[in-house]
């Protein structure tokens, strides 16, 4: 038999996983724009264009 506890508890189910695929999703965009911002502070910081020469 189908319950409103049973039919709430699955819905929590899909909300945690819905949330745990977005928290996913955020790490990784996270992770590359954290990469490609090391890239580019290296890259003028190395540059022929630099104060430091």
């Amino acid at each position: 038999m189908i319950t409103k506890a049973s039919v709430l508890k699955l819905e929590l189910k899909f909300h945690v996983v819905q949330v745990a695929a977005v928290a996913r999703q955020f790490a990784v965009l996270h992770n590359a724009l954290k990469f490609e911002a090391l890239h580019l502070l290296s890259a003028v910081f190395c540059s022929d264009y630099s104060l430091s020469s």
